[in-house]
């Protein structure tokens, strides 16, 4: 089969099929659906169409008339008796696999003769449809829905807010596939009407308040919450204590950060979790153990009151009957429960969510409604929070490093502060010999006077004005092992861990930009060359200001903007980990070929470090003279920047420079076509690309037109005496080119 380019042809496919088409919003450029709410909950899935479902049609005109006005438009298709379709809706991320191992264990096998993988992982399972019985239903199975009368279902090539798209795996119906019929047993259990499964209800112990604290601690650690695995594994260890809701409101305040946190869902396959199977709390503890966890030091600030469950025992005995006295409430009754520890959360008008001031967690309202349900079993409690005079109503968020008052009022505008205070312990003084110890690592990496003395005002800077930009980056790179990163430590310390974020390096392929969200410095680790020039002008907006604001791009939440007060380093052990362009300010890069030391260095180092020396160096640069250092002025070049520029240089551009300094041909004269240089290196690279090299490399560009019957067109190029030639009119461009080539 031809390859389909155009949505338009794509639907003029299966309208050809019978399958009556519906045109959909889609994901823009910017990552959100195209209603243009950032925070739509059926993004690039909700009809265009006023009559949603009954508009759908197959005829051509109708199909030219929606695509030509929206040439972009996801595609759906019309389920149930309309176009004889029938799908098993399988979302992995809400157990839908598990779920499905469960209906074939039940049922037997399930034909996987035709099957669409969706934008976001899942699957649509498709049958011919059946009867009656095949109607559309939500939660099936736990991640399981049905598509049939009364619904639709988003097809190829449609794209997903998530970041993939709709495509057949395998054979598909567009090919020919044809639908298989539905299994009998299936059919017979949407006909049983019975398939709700059922548990008791759970015999409650309370978790210790210090222990709620270690475990959101913890969850704090691990941020892959949108893996199904780890996600189950996370409920599992929380249902092995036995704390019913008290636990089952610790896993959704964790995992409805997810965009895909479904509070049904959640509770199902929380209901389908049996004792035993090895996954405990210690389960839990290792994987944030795995990714950086540790009790907090002794020397610090202990962290604010962390749980919403605090005042838990009490307000259960005081405010919440027991079950078996428990009487019905009328629905106009005033709430149980205690309001006051919804002083914590504000709610935030840009993203309908409810902010959790202590983790800087968003909230759905069904994530807030999990949290709380065991609190006010009778009422929303999203709505009880939302009603409520003292509620605290905000535009958005804003990070604003040292100042402690909130909310903020700026122009007009009244937003959340979600800077913290770092709540370090430091000495009142520091000297040059209390630090010697750090200072002599940081000599041992580069030894260079001028590259150290850089590299202490940046963090000094950093430390002492954390409200003000510093107009570009740094690059610390060298020889593995050596201990780049340990010299970071006092600046990882002296911020706070919660002003400082450490992405992959992979992060910055990705259109969002979680990375900046309430961080003043970013370290990106394992840099290496990739995406260059594209890399290099993404980047360039948070390297340097202006501009005075920054666009941060949340998955799954849209956007808000913030002071653009955000530092980098970059950390590499590769020569050519970023491509620079010359001329570029925006980094000071360094290079160490240094060797390793004995293990009992590193250890000694930590040690003093962890014992009181990264408060030491923390005083010493606060007390540091910057009376010298300009935050605006651009990098200083040092030596391993200027090499990285040169192999920042592409192929082409070093081919053609070389081509220039020779005076091979073409460029023995001074005026020259860029197809003639491109032919004249065998036509590995288009005339095009050739002139957009020249042009970088200061070649002076005129568009001439020669009248041979079709006005044809001639990109020339001066590549010597540039002035002269900018004085001469393109006739007279024309005359030498021929005369010289000649």
């Amino acid at each position: 089969m031809p390859t389909i380019e155009s949505r338009l042809e794509y639907a003029s496919k299966y309208a050809a099929l019978g399958w009556p088409v519906l045109p959909l919003h889609w994901i823009t450029e910017r990552g959100i659906c195209s209603c243009g709410k950032t925070d739509c909950r059926s993004a690039g899935k909700h009809p265009l169409l006023q009559k949603g479902l009954l508009d759908a049609a197959t005829d051509t005109k109708t199909l030219n008339a929606w695509f030509n006005k929206w040439p972009r438009a996801n595609i759906g298709i019309r389920t149930g008796a309309a176009s004889g379709i029938f799908v098993l809706d399988v979302d992995p991320r809400h157990g839908g696999d598990d779920a499905l191992e469960q209906l074939k264990s039940e049922l037997g096998a399930i034909p996987d003769d035709v099957v669409q993988v969706t934008g976001s992982g899942g699957s649509h399972i498709c049958f011919r449809y059946a009867g009656p019985e095949c109607r559309s239903t939500t939660n099936f199975y736990p991640g399981i829905d049905l598509r049939g009368d009364g619904g639709f279902i988003v097809v190829e090539p449609s794209n997903h807010v998530a970041g993939g798209d709709y495509f057949w795996d395998g054979s598909s119906p567009l090919d020919g596939a044809k639908l298989p019929e539905l299994p009998r047993n299936l059919l017979a259990k949407l006909r049983d009407k019975k398939h709700a499964v059922k548990h008791p209800a759970e015999n409650a112990k309370l978790l210790p308040v210090i222990e709620v604290k270690k475990i959101r601690a913890a969850l704090a650690f691990i941020s892959d919450f949108d893996s199904r695995d780890q996600w189950r594994t996370i409920g599992m260890a929380l249902h092995s204590t036995g704390a019913g809701d008290q636990a089952f409101g610790l896993w959704g305040e964790w995992s409805q950060q997810s965009d895909k946190f479904n509070l049904a869902d959640q509770r199902r396959v929380w209901n389908s979790f049996k004792p035993g199977g090895g996954v405990s709390l210690a389960t839990l503890f290792g994987i944030a153990r795995g990714n950086g966890y540790s009790p907090p030091e002794v020397t610090r600030q202990p962290e604010p009151p962390l749980s919403v469950y605090e005042a838990e025992a009490a307000q259960i005995e005081t405010s919440i009957p027991a079950q078996s006295n428990k009487s019905k409430r009328k629905p106009n009754a005033a709430p149980s429960g205690n309001t006051e520890q919804f002083q914590r959360f504000v709610f935030l008008k840009n993203h309908n969510r409810i902010f959790d001031t202590v983790t800087r967690n968003e909230l759905s309202r069904d994530g807030f409604d999990g949290a709380f349900l065991h609190v006010f079993p009778d009422h929303k409690p999203s709505a009880i929070f939302l009603k409520n005079q003292a509620t605290i109503k905000v535009d958005g968020l804003i990070y604003l490093p040292g100042e402690t008052d909130n909310p903020v009022h700026r122009d007009g505008a009244v937003l959340w502060n979600i800077w913290r205070d770092p709540c370090v312990s430091l000495p009142d003084e520091a000297t040059h010999e209390d630090v010697e110890q750090w200072l002599e690592h940081l000599a041992y990496l580069y030894p260079n006077l001028t590259e150290q003395d850089h590299i202490l005002n940046w963090m000094a800077s950093t430390l002492q004005r954390p409200q003000c930009k510093i107009n570009h980056a740094l690059l610390i790179a060298g020889t593995s092992r050596v201990g780049k990163d340990m010299l970071l430590n006092p600046l990882r310390y002296g911020l706070g861990s919660a002003n400082v974020c450490e992405p992959p390096a992979g992060e910055l392929k990705e259109s969002f930009t979680d990375y900046l969200h309430h961080s003043k410095l970013v370290i990106f680790q394992e840099i290496q060359t990739f995406e260059g020039l594209n890399l290099e002008n993404k980047l360039k907006p948070m390297l340097a200001a202006p501009p005075d604001m920054l666009r941060v791009r949340l998955f799954g939440r849209g956007f808000y903007e913030t002071p653009n007060i955000v530092q980098a380093i970059f950390m590499s052990n590769y020569k050519d980990a970023l491509h620079i362009s010359e001329g570029d300010g925006r980094y000071f890069a360094v290079w160490t070929d240094a060797v390793p030391r004995p293990k009992e260095y590193y250890n000694d180092l930590a040690r003093w470090l962890d014992g009181g020396g990264n408060g030491l160096v923390v005083r010493w640069l606060l007390d540091r003279d910057l009376s010298d250092f300009n935050p605006k002025q651009p990098a200083p070049l040092t030596r391993f920047k200027s090499e990285l520029i040169g192999t920042s240089k592409s192929p082409l551009k070093h081919q053609i420079e070389d081509m220039i300094a020779a005076g091979d041909y073409p460029f023995n004269v001074d005026c020259v076509r860029s197809i003639d240089v491109a032919k004249a290196m065998r036509d590995k690279y288009s005339a095009k690309s050739v002139g957009v090299v020249m042009a970088e490399l200061g070649c002076l560009p005129m568009m001439c037109k020669r009248s041979t019957g079709k006005r044809e067109k001639v990109a020339l190029f001066a590549v010597r005496d540039v002035e002269e030639w900018r004085q001469q009119s393109a006739i007279k461009w024309l005359d030498e080119y021929d005369a010289r080539r000649d």
